[in-house]
């Protein structure tokens, strides 16, 4: 086994694996997570992943079940903060693991921070000006960022995105996971397929023919795509803003590791509600109207925000909230 460093800025977990499960962890986290080999003497990883080399190793253990995989026992070490699995499990599974908890440990680190997960997608120029595309299911949101690749937009995420206060102003970061598109999407886009498929971040840029993917950019505009029989852009006052940001929130960081939270520190809900309410009142919001059939459309409007041409809310009424 080797010692390699996964790294996200700030953060690192290690992982004690074989040359070719590091290559493959760094396939599926990549570019959003650095895997490279570690240093000859200690490094800076907070926790480490590896597998259980003796029957029982210390720690506790758990046996994760679910429907659709097969079971994942591994042990977990607080005070150590190592995470070992079972080498006795299928070794294509036992990989996923890898790359699945390495992006659990990373998330939560960075959750520890004042750093908001909200269900987003990011895309962005070649210049680095990002939309923030956020909404619920079939509210478009898919559809924009596939549209804005297909018009050369760059991709940093689609479901997943963190976003945190910087020096700079505001900058999103994007997680690996796979992304779900439905069927009618493709052929909405000028894709070919019609059937739902769930595409890693890298197969998606493939076939979208769009440039390199982007682990963060920063975040210029707040776009809530909404399926309109009347296409437009409607700019949205702070207060709006913010319910609609507050609302698209991610109930829980991590799913599946709950044995982990005990040993992180998130930040309060109230630290997170604040930070919330200073994007809102920092970076313009919009509702972005469009048309499934005419998506080219939206991305044009899309195009235009980030050029700077963003609406202006109304002033609000004395007593009244913005709309």
């Amino acid at each position: 086994m080797t010692r390699y460093v996964c790294r996200t800025p700030g953060h690192a977990v290690a992982l004690d694996v074989s040359r070719d499960a590091a290559a493959y962890v760094r396939e599926l986290l990549g570019p959003y997570v650095r895997v490279a080999p570690g240093p000859d003497g200690p490094d800076d990883a907070r926790w480490r992943i590896g597998t259980a080399d003796r029957e029982r190793p210390a720690g506790e253990e758990v046996v994760i079940t679910s429907a659709t995989e097969p079971p994942t026992r591994l042990w977990y070490d607080g005070t150590a903060r190592e995470v070992l699995f079972d080498p006795a499990m299928p070794r294509s599974f036992l990989w996923h693991n890898l790359v699945r908890f390495t992006r659990i440990l990373l998330r939560l680190m960075h959750a520890e921070e004042p750093e908001v997960f909200l269900h987003a997608g990011l895309v962005a120029r070649d210049d680095g000006h990002g939309a923030l595309v956020l909404g619920a299911k079939r509210a478009g949101k898919t559809s924009t960022v596939l549209s804005a690749l297909r018009h050369g937009l760059r991709f940093v995420g689609n479901d997943d995105v963190s976003v945190r206060a910087d020096a700079g102003g505001w900058t999103g970061r994007g997680w690996p996971r796979r992304v779900s598109v439905r069927g009618d999407t493709f052929a909405a886009v000028g894709l070919p397929g019609d059937t739902d498929r769930l595409l890693h971040p890298a197969e998606l840029r493939d076939l979208a023919g769009g440039p390199e993917l982007l682990a963060e950019a920063p975040v210029g505009v707040l776009v809530f795509p909404r399926f309109h029989p009347e296409p437009g852009v409607v700019p949205l006052g702070p207060e709006e803003t913010l319910a609609r940001l507050t609302a698209n929130e991610l109930p829980t960081v991590v799913k599946h590791a709950d044995f982990l939270l005990p040993f992180f520190g998130p930040v309060p809900p109230a630290v997170r509600q604040d930070l919330l309410a200073r994007l809102a009142a920092q970076v313009p919001g919009v509702e972005l109207r469009q048309d499934f059939s005419a998506l080219h459309d939206g991305t044009a409007a899309l195009t235009g925000l980030l050029d700077g041409d963003v609406p202006v809310p109304p002033p609000a009424r004395e007593g009244g909230r913005r709309t």
